[in-house]
């Protein structure tokens, strides 16, 4: 569902519309409550919103100016070829991957699940992927087809494995607009997901171009695993690689005991027995 155009309603903060009698909310003052402080799935509808904003979000990449700002491009010319990039890249994604975002198309992420890609014959054609090829320059081609493309399969089979490679969630692109940074966006766009994986078992993995983000994604769960880097400029362009383990949580107040003051010594001894079997488990657990 696609987030109601601001002027529709006057601007209200989470905090003041939580604070505003109810009889006095009018419906679109709702629905942009729910729109804004939820995770939305995309579909082709969502198309050009989607670009648009991957697009901002990305403006100032290294890795993004590394593909687009060669072969003499201008300025104008190269956002423009950002733009039908990522336009190739959202597409893919709204079929074969998944597509989300948060408030007013103010963050966006692309992720492949387990045992899908943008590689197959038909997503390229269906989603346009084949006519990045024309596109690009010269220089452009070399670095987006001969470079970048093939070091990122190679690097990630690397990293995970190949079982692995094929049964994790890939994070393939992840982004905020600079007015929407601070407000926990990120962390929303990536639980969304960690939570299914840690679920189901399954490891996520991804590329970070920009060295800061490190710390961020640490509190996410990942790992710093490894740096590439892109050499077809005269300064080389690093890609950091990071990957997160399954973490299933169980909550500590399912493990702990209910506090019981024994008032007789035979629940006291009880106690000590259930406390005796508890390690005897663990240890077993351990061998």
């Amino acid at each position: 569902m696609r987030a109601l155009p601001t002027y529709l309603y006057p601007p209200l903060s989470t905090y003041a519309i939580f604070q505003t009698s109810p009889k006095n909310l009018t419906q679109p003052h709702l629905l942009h409550l729910i729109l804004t402080m939820s995770i939305r799935k995309l579909t082709v509808e969502d198309f050009e919103p989607a670009v648009k904003c991957i697009t901002a979000c990305f403006e100032s990449d290294e890795v993004d100016r590394y593909l687009s700002h060669c072969d003499g491009r201008t300025e104008a010319e190269a956002r423009k070829l950002d733009e039908e990039i990522f336009g190739y890249i959202i597409y893919a994604h709204l079929m074969n991957g998944l597509v989300i975002t948060i408030g007013d198309f103010e963050g966006i992420a692309c992720w492949m699940p387990p045992g899908k890609n943008m590689d197959d014959w038909w997503t390229i054609l269906r989603s346009g992927m084949w006519r990045v090829n024309f596109k690009f320059g010269a220089e452009g081609r070399a670095r987006y087809f001969n470079e970048f493309l093939p070091l990122l399969n190679e690097t990630k089979a690397r990293i995970l494995g190949p079982e692995r490679d094929q049964n994790s969630w890939y994070l393939v692109y992840l982004g905020t607009l600079p007015t929407a940074r601070g407000k926990g966006y990120s962390r929303k766009l990536v639980e969304y997901v960690t939570a299914m994986a840690d679920a189901d078992f399954l490891y996520c993995y991804l590329e970070s171009s920009a060295f800061e983000n490190r710390a961020i994604y640490e509190r996410f769960g990942f790992t710093y695993k490894d740096t590439i880097h892109l050499k077809r400029s005269e300064e080389p362009i690093p890609l950091e690689i990071m990957v997160r383990e399954p973490n299933p949580i169980i909550p500590e107040r399912a493990l702990r005991k209910p506090a019981i003051k024994a008032d007789s010594p035979k629940l006291q001894v009880q106690h000590v027995e259930d406390m005796v079997e508890q390690r005897s488990m663990a240890t077993a657990a351990k061998i």
